[in-house]
């Protein structure tokens, strides 16, 4: 397939084309594979690991995904032992259980596969349930992204002027900055942070890479033969942005923010690690790391945690670059050289 063919099905820089390639390669289907399960994990996390079962009876009846609900009626029923289990998680713990059996290493119990924590803790409960907390953080601010900046370099590019100053300075200033510093300030301003104020602290620290691209795209895109054709029949400047640019746009702002995500991921999981993230309120991978400084023997702590974040990190990469190859018309595809 050759840049600008015009026969084919899947017309290069589309997001139908984009949905080919990410299938087509060998490596990228790797990637996207990995993605789905741990989004797969993340989703079913209640499935995976629970205190409470899937199927089970009380002396009121049948009750049925309990582990979704939490039925208090089953937290009473098991009280007094009344409780009749069916169907149970693959792992009877949730993941701010505590037990006994603290820092356990894996397989010492069969209902601790991956061990415990300082706290007593199952790790492979909190591995999971952090999954969700982590993929639903980069998800959300990854659609922050490509609404924000779209919106922003769409505009700063098409019309240009002193917005359009205002921006590229903006973009420069937050460039020269690491992300983790940003997002440690403004977590640290914050006091005790919320899910709401990480998702924003983080997307104000990657916005700027999104709008770079829209608005160089869009840069590109307003000298082309149509956009001219566009305004020499009278087109309203919002109509040929909107019908005309911002596809374009549309899917550079994608591929970079999907690229960016194991950014955003390593940036989420390390505010966790110093402190100063949602261990308070989450299960999360980055302080199930941070218990390593207190107990160094405890390697399964760190182990468990460092695979699946590079898991996570490798297939978004993989998926990102695929992504990014794809949706820009002047590149072709690795796999087609």
């Amino acid at each position: 397939m050759k840049p600008y063919d015009l026969t084919s099905s899947h017309p290069r820089g589309t997001l139908r084309h984009a949905f080919f390639a990410v299938r087509s390669g060998r490596l990228s289907r790797f990637g996207l594979v990995l993605f789905a399960c741990i989004i797969h994990i993340s989703v079913f996390a209640d499935f995976f690991a629970s205190s409470d079962p899937i199927a089970c009876r009380t002396p009121t009846g049948l009750v049925l995904l309990a582990n979704v609900t939490h039925d208090p009626s089953v937290a009473e029923a098991r009280s007094r032992g009344e409780l009749v289990t069916y169907v149970r998680p693959a792992v009877p713990h949730g993941p701010d259980e505590q037990s006994s059996l603290a820092l356990e290493p894996p397989l010492s119990f069969w209902d601790h596969p991956l061990g415990t924590d300082s706290s007593g803790r199952d790790v492979f409960a909190r591995l999971v349930h952090g999954a969700r907390v982590l993929a639903g953080l980069a998800l959300a601010v990854v659609a922050v992204l490509v609404v924000v900046g779209t919106i922003v370099g769409a505009l700063a590019g098409f019309f240009g002027g002193l917005f359009d100053v205002l921006v590229a300075r903006i973009i420069e200033t937050m460039s020269a900055f690491p992300t983790i510093l940003l997002v440690l300030v403004l977590q640290a301003m914050s006091g005790r942070p919320s899910k709401l104020f990480l998702v924003t602290a983080v997307s104000i620290a990657r916005f700027a890479e999104v709008v770079r691209v829209v608005r160089a795209e869009v840069l590109q895109v307003a000298s082309h033969e149509y956009v001219l054709a566009a305004r020499a029949t009278g087109a309203s400047p919002l109509r040929i942005l909107w019908q005309h640019i911002a596809p374009n746009a549309r899917a550079q702002a994608i591929a970079s923010a999907t690229f960016s995500l194991s950014t955003l991921v390593l940036a989420i999981a390390a505010c966790d690690f110093l402190g100063f993230g949602l261990s308070h309120i989450a299960p999360t991978w980055g302080e199930m790391m941070a218990q390593l400084r207190e107990n160094p023997t405890a390697w399964w702590l760190l182990a468990f945690p460092v695979l699946c974040l590079f898991a996570l990190v490798l297939s978004q990469t993989v998926v990102g670059e695929t992504l990014q190859d794809a949706l820009d018309p002047r590149t072709g595809l690795r796999g087609d050289e």
